[in-house]
């Protein structure tokens, strides 16, 4: 697959799991579709999704393991040139781009791994949004994804339980004595 087609479809990737309707559905708007289905580490099917279609919902939360892989396809309405893709997880950019798409591809296939989207395994409940634009339409979506596994141990945790610690240290030996 092109480099082209690698962005679109990193594009596509993200604007099809990621966008909840008021009805609890996955939707998309700008008329792109498509699907996605996670496997842990071991290649095992975690979940499905379909846009437009049902989950994304915090209380029905797309899952995804740190350690494994979305495969996706795609398709938009239109061909898009010269587009500039991004792709965020509770507001911050973890990925963006664009490509020429020489191509002329307006549906993509591919395989991306969880963990090129996250610096680190935190897991937990996550808002995830994409959008790709260009000259010949845009799309866009979000979605709730779950990160499957115990926060226990995990980098946040570990930071929280020292940050208390701290705390703790600091009101103590701040309390007033007579």
């Amino acid at each position: 697959m092109s480099r082209a087609g690698r962005l679109l479809g990193a594009s596509l990737f993200a604007a099809v799991l990621f966008w909840p309707a008021p009805a609890g559905a996955v939707d998309l708007d700008g008329g792109c579709q498509g699907n996605a289905e996670s496997l842990d580490a071991g290649g095992g099917q975690l979940d499905v999704a379909v846009a437009p279609g049902p989950g994304g919902t915090s209380g029905d939360p797309f899952l995804v393991d740190y350690d494994g892989t979305v495969t996706y396809t795609g398709s938009s309405p239109a061909v898009f040139h010269d587009h500039s893709w991004d792709v965020k997880v509770m507001g911050i950019t973890v990925k963006s781009g664009g490509s020429e798409n020489a191509d002329d591809e307006s549906t993509t296939a591919d395989e991306t791994e969880v963990d090129d989207y996250l610096p680190f395994d935190a897991p937990g409940l996550y808002k995830v949004s994409g959008s790709i634009s260009a000259d010949e339409g845009e799309c866009s979506g979000s979605a709730w994804v779950q990160l499957a596994g115990s926060p226990v141990g995990s980098i946040p945790w570990i930071a929280g339980v020292v940050m208390t610690a701290g705390g703790a240290a600091l009101l103590a030996w701040a309390w007033p004595t007579r």
